[in-house]
C-alpha cells in the first residue's frame, strides 16, 4: 500500500500525496507570514505541476484568474472556504477555468467573475469544459454564473453555498451524467439550469430564495 512521504518540498526534498503526485503548496498573498510555501500564487503551482499532484492552497485572498490545464490535479485549501478566498483579477475572465480532465477544487471562497458581455454565457466562478470534475465544499458568490459546465460529462458538484450570482446558480449545458448533490443554492437568478444534458442527477438540494428554482 502507498505510504504518505511528509518531508517539505520547499527544503529540497519532494512531499508525495499517497499515490505518487507531489504535494505543492501555495502561500497567502495578503503578507501574514504563513510561509514555508512553494509558489506565491495557485496558477504558479498549476504551471509547474504533473498529472496527479496536489496543490494545497494556505489561508489567504489570491487575486488571479486560474486556468487549470493539468489533469488529475486537486486544488484544494488547506483550512476551508471561510479562510481561503480566490477573487478574479480580471472580471470579464472566469475565476476557475477547468479545461483539463479529472480535476478536484475543493475548499474556497469564489468570486468576481462579473462581466456579462465578455462570454456567450457569460463569466462564472469555475467554467468547466473537461470530464469528471469534481467541485466541493466551495462557497461561490458574487459571479454572474456560480458554476457552468459545459459539455464536461461526469461532472460532480457537492456540498456548495452557491450564493448572490447575478445569472444560474449551477448552469449544466450540453454535459451528460453529471452528479448535482447536498448544495445550498439561494439567491441566484436561476438555481439551477439544464440546457441539451441528459441523464444528470440532481439530489437533496437545497434551493431557496432564488428568482426561479
Amino acid at each position: 500500500s502507498a505510504v504518505d512521504v511528509t518531508c517539505s518540498v520547499t527544503g529540497g526534498e519532494a512531499v508525495l500525496n499517497g499515490s505518487g503526485g507531489r504535494i505543492w503548496y501555495v502561500g497567502d498573498s495578503d503578507g501574514d507570514g504563513n510561509g514555508n510555501a512553494d509558489f506565491a500564487d495557485i496558477q504558479d503551482a498549476i504551471d509547474n505541476a504533473s498529472p496527479g499532484d496536489t496543490i494545497i492552497v494556505k489561508p489567504g485572498t489570491y487575486t488571479e484568474n486560474v486556468v487549470v490545464n493539468v489533469a488529475n490535479l486537486t486544488i484544494r485549501s488547506e483550512s476551508g472556504y471561510g479562510s481561503t478566498i480566490v477573487q478574479a483579477a480580471r472580471d470579464y475572465e472566469h475565476v476557475f477555468y477547468v479545461a483539463a480532465d479529472d480535476v478536484n477544487i475543493v475548499g474556497f471562497t469564489i468570486k468576481g467573475a462579473t462581466n456579462i458581455y465578455a462570454h456567450r454565457f457569460r463569466t462564472a466562478g469555475i467554467y468547466i469544459v473537461s470530464a469528471r470534475s469534481n467541485i466541493s465544499d466551495n462557497y461561490i458568490t458574487g459571479n454572474n454564473n456560480g458554476i457552468v459546465v459545459s459539455a464536461g460529462p461526469y461532472t460532480r458538484i457537492v456540498r456548495n453555498h452557491i450564493a448572490g450570482n447575478t445569472a444560474c446558480g449551477i448552469l449544466v449545458q450540453i454535459a451528460n451524467n453529471c452528479e448535482v448533490m447536498d448544495n445550498l443554492i439561494s439567491a441566484n437568478k436561476f438555481g439551477i439550469q439544464l440546457w441539451g444534458s441528459s441523464n444528470c442527477e440532481l439530489l437533496n438540494n437545497v434551493i431557496e430564495s432564488n428568482n426561479l428554482g
